[in-house]
């Protein structure tokens, strides 16, 4: 996000909460929020310490 600030500071900053005013395409809002590791998973949680989004087997699975 602070990379994002730098480059594209003159529009407003949606998150992952605000997705429903993201100017991208379904397709690529499903792609966005989609496990690397589990496709079938939603990413739905963040870890500080890794500054890594998880989906819900990642957090079970790596970050106990």
């Amino acid at each position: 996000m602070i990379l994002h600030g730098q480059l594209f500071g003159k529009h407003v900053t949606y998150g992952r909460g605000d997705t429903s005013k993201w100017p991208v395409a379904k397709e690529v809002e499903d792609f966005l929020q989609k496990c690397d590791l589990h496709e079938d998973k939603r990413l739905e949680m963040f870890f500080n310490d890794h500054s890594q989004l998880c989906c819900t087997n990642c957090a079970f699975l790596n970050h106990r």
